[in-house]
């Protein structure tokens, strides 16, 4: 009897090790398969964000990833890809976003929340499958059905320095999808989402999407980045890049162009003082953003101008005023002037 009880209490240990062993290596599709899909965020009628992601966004605020497949160079093309997403329906996706701190960010097999002070934004770079998909998920609290909407955001290209970008083409950064059902083969791709093969750098991403049908209200909609695990390999000189993502805006309607109703006037700064330089928009769709230029030269920030900046002004004496496109409210323009004389500004608009 104690020898039956003992080879039963081995028989059970083994089976639980066996058990432990098959979780591990599996745990990553094990935990997505036992996770709810994402709850819905609220969308109201002024739209949504900007979410510039100070903290790390998860399940219950509309955000999930999961990875698919197991191997690099499976997905050769956009055909490819598109062919991919429309398999799944929305609760596929439904693994809580991981978390890293590395500079530049690092690979993984799902999408990550990047927690540096230089980072706040949600990353990709893929490894060890063959694509990750990034998923929004939105419900429309907005009062009213709508047939459009707008999707604004800013798209990081983060990599070492001592390589360059080399992706597969037509998959460049990431391909982004809509469906107002999130179910297998509804997916529409946003081709005004796309990234021109051989980008090496952050751009400003804008999309009107006319939808195929209403957005009714109190239903759902989902959005998903796919981003493929291409065939280059992680050594210099050329990588993949982490794609970033940050600063999301989800708006209704018709773009409004912007109009400049006021451009910053001349004005005569002392030495060592400071001016305020503003300008004053009548009209167009928010939100809104600002690129001031030096020299007729765009000056450069990452990845673009807050509302407010101090730069010294140099001997060129000039800074001519902005060109500007969709983000941060209207504010001033503080220019810091260098230890030089008095020196006149003035303005072209452009």
């Amino acid at each position: 009897m104690i020898t039956t009880s003992h080879t039963t209490f081995r028989i059970t240990r083994i089976a639980a090790y066996l058990l432990l062993s098959i979780t591990t290596a599996l745990g990553l599709v094990l935990s997505a398969s036992a996770q709810a899909p994402p709850t819905p965020i609220q969308v109201g009628a002024g739209g949504l964000g900007p979410l510039a992601f100070d903290t790390m966004p998860n399940l219950a605020d509309g955000w999930s990833t999961r990875s698919f497949g197991g191997a690099a160079g499976t997905i050769a093309d956009a055909a490819g890809m598109d062919a991919a997403v429309q398999t799944h329906v929305w609760s596929d996706i439904n693994t809580n976003l991981g978390s890293s701190s590395t500079q530049p960010p690092s690979l993984n097999i799902i999408a990550r929340w990047n927690s540096a002070a230089t980072g706040h934004y949600i990353q990709t770079r893929p490894t060890t499958d063959d694509y990750l998909l990034l998923l929004l998920a939105l419900r429309n609290n907005s009062g009213q059905d709508r047939n459009t909407i707008t999707i604004d955001y800013d798209l990081g290209a983060a990599y070492s320095s001592d390589s360059t970008i080399s992706e597969s083409p037509g998959l460049w950064g990431h391909r982004a999808y809509y469906s107002l059902t999130g179910a297998a083969n509804t997916w529409v791709h946003i081709p005004e989402l796309d990234t021109v093969d051989g980008t090496q750098g952050a751009t400003v991403k804008h999309a009107l999407v006319n939808l195929s049908s209403a957005w009714e209200v109190g239903s759902d909609l989902y959005i998903v980045w796919a981003d493929d695990n291409g065939p280059v390999s992680d050594t210099a000189p050329t990588k993949e890049a982490a794609w970033t993502i940050d600063n999301v805006a989800i708006g209704f309607g018709q773009v409004i162009p912007i109009a400049i109703g006021t451009q910053p006037h001349n004005t005569t700064v002392e030495t060592c003082r400071s001016t305020n330089l503003s300008v004053t928009i009548v009209s167009g769709s928010g939100p809104i953003t600002y690129q001031w230029f030096k020299d007729n030269v765009a000056i450069p920030l990452r990845p673009r101008l807050p509302s407010t900046l101090r730069t010294p002004l140099g001997p060129s004496r000039e800074i001519i005023s902005f060109a500007s496109a969709t983000r941060i409210p209207p504010a001033p323009l503080i220019a810091r002037m260098p230890s030089l004389p008095s020196i006149r500004m003035w303005f072209n608009q452009r």
